[in-house]
């Protein structure tokens, strides 16, 4: 329950009447009012039953919010919960996170750094939730054990990403919820699941991999008693609702453009016998999956590794001039390249046309060419120009194979300007 009385000897009084049932948790002064949280009062006898109605009463007009929360602190006070303080990460010279403070800084970093705006609040319900099996006792004791280096810890595993895919797929995933809420939660409960590695989410014996985790004992990862306390201690089910509301609005508004795009595709293919608009758009939804996982799992090690480091990491900022630097460097190097024969003609095209096509603006868009006509370097030219276009922050290569890795990486080196030692910081972006 929460006491907000603008007189801070009135508040005390009220809760020295309360007694121990009420300890104290918080104390915050914000302009002339004095808070408290009694989280774990509920009125049962006639004295706090006339107390709750002398407080509704009252020509303080104090307000009064009665939160009913199931009981996994069994005769611990919330002073005493505060002071536990139930950790996601201890480092090595013992300083403690809390879980709600690296939920919500990996939310930020996952959102503000990678800067997706069009899935905001999937990124931050996915952030949220990722680490909400952490708030158990088993967990705790294996982070106390690990912290000291304990041999006990060495071979253990707890499981703990499995809480909040279940959460989410219990809550919204239902035989009344919406086909946009069924797919919403599903997005977001293979995020949870696979921040520590991927897996899939159909395998080829058309297992799915979501099942494992939502048929999981909830005995042995201690569901109940971590969502509890998350509501306690994290985020409210009230802000949980909020989040996924927009959220399912979000894949919404993804899946409605991905198909009238794959439709439009379809009529307009010069080979209709072999295009198939749902494979079309079941694999850019396959890129969302990936791409809300990626920019998830960066938040989280990012703020883990600073708060382990104790270091902050600044991000990069890059300006439009850098990247046209990089076009201008390019295109020079381009232009002395001799068209000697038929395939040198053919790459020429193919890399012309991705350079016009940055005119149409960012996207997902697929460059299918035979193999040996120059992709890395028409993709490059054509991300160059967008970025410089568009003031983009990074140009990013995702390649399935080391060996393509190493050799992509060995072609674009050739390509990219020696940057002068007050721009050394950004040889990060482009592979050095």
């Amino acid at each position: 329950m929460l006491i907000i009385a603008p007189f801070r000897k009135k508040a005390q009084q009220y809760k020295s009447k309360l007694g121990r049932k009420s300890i104290l948790c918080n104390q915050t002064i914000f302009q002339s009012s004095f808070s408290f949280s009694f989280k774990d009062f509920n009125p049962k006898d006639s004295r706090e039953k006339s107390l709750l109605s002398e407080l509704n009463t009252d020509k303080l007009k104090i307000e009064v919010i009665i939160k009913i929360q199931r009981r996994y602190w069994k005769g611990v006070s919330m002073n005493e919960i505060k002071e536990k303080q139930l950790c996601a990460h201890i480092s090595n010279d013992k300083r403690k996170q809390s879980v709600k403070e690296h939920c919500d800084h990996t939310a930020e970093y996952a959102y503000e750094r990678v800067g997706i705006e069009d899935f905001e609040h999937t990124i931050r319900l996915s952030a949220w939730l990722h680490d909400m099996g952490k708030l158990t006792d088993e967990f705790q004791e294996y982070l106390e054990k690990q912290a000291e280096n304990s041999e006990e810890t060495s071979n253990k595993r707890v499981i703990h990403s499995f809480t909040g895919a279940v959460y989410i797929l219990e809550k919204h995933h239902t035989a009344t919820a919406s086909i946009y809420e069924k797919v919403a939660s599903e997005l977001i409960a293979y995020v949870i699941g696979a921040h520590h590695g991927l897996f899939d989410a159909l395998n080829q014996e058309k297992e799915n991999g979501l099942d494992h985790r939502l048929f999981y004992s909830k005995d042995a990862i201690h569901y109940e008693e971590a969502i509890s306390r998350y509501f306690q201690m994290c985020h409210s089910e009230r802000e949980l609702e909020q989040e996924f509301t927009q959220a399912v609005h979000e894949v919404e508004c993804f899946l409605d453009i991905t198909r009238n795009m794959c439709n439009k595709h379809a009529r307009n293919t010069y080979k209709p016998e072999i295009y198939n608009a749902r494979v079309e758009q079941q694999y850019y939804w396959g890129m969302l999956i990936r791409m809300i996982t990626s920019v998830v799992m960066y938040g989280d090690r990012t703020d883990t590794r600073e708060f382990m480091w104790g270091e902050i990491h600044s991000p990069t900022i890059v300006k439009k001039e850098f990247w046209t630097k990089q076009l201008n460097f390019m295109e020079s190097k381009l232009g002395n390249i001799q068209d000697d024969s038929e395939i040198a003609s053919y790459r020429r095209q193919i890399s012309e046309s991705c350079k016009a096509f940055a005119d149409g603006g960012d996207g997902i868009y697929k460059l299918s060419v035979p193999t040996g006509s120059g992709k890395t370097l028409s993709t490059l030219r054509y991300a160059y120009t967008l970025a410089a276009k568009l003031g983009k922050r990074k140009v990013i290569f995702v390649v399935p194979l080391l060996s393509v890795i190493e050799q992509n990486a060995k072609v674009i080196k050739d390509y990219k300007k020696a940057l002068p030692e007050a721009d050394r910081q950004l040889e990060s972006i482009i592979p050095g």
